[in-house]
């Protein structure tokens, strides 16, 4: 994904209007939402893999405490040959980032 692209979710979220007006069951609307989103993640990797040649996917933040999502994205990944980690250790919110921030505030300090 290049600077400045942008993912257009306007047809993802208008399907799930129309399924929603269609009376769709809520399970199967989730499991398709999160199956986009598993799919654009993949698809972003491919893209910066083709042009940047990095091969090591990391997923982290709020997003994939989504056990489903992150499951999905880490099965995608893996099948395309990436190497694909999730956080284990440190929490994937804003815990694990509060972590990071003391870490750099830590190897800054120790500069001076």
């Amino acid at each position: 994904v290049k600077p400045g692209e942008v993912i257009d979710f306007a047809p993802m979220f208008r399907e799930i209007v129309c399924e929603v007006g269609a009376g769709a069951e809520t399970g199967l609307i989730s499991a398709r939402f999160h199956n986009t989103l598993a799919w654009i993640i993949k698809e972003s990797c491919l893209k910066i893999r083709d042009e940047q040649g990095l091969n090591t996917v990391l997923l982290s933040g709020g997003t994939f405490q989504n056990r489903y999502l992150l499951e999905r994205s880490l099965d995608l990944l893996e099948a395309e040959g990436f190497t694909a980690r999730s956080n284990t250790v440190v929490p994937a919110n804003d815990g694990g980032m509060a972590l990071g921030q003391l870490l750099i505030a830590a190897t800054r300090r120790g500069r001076k």
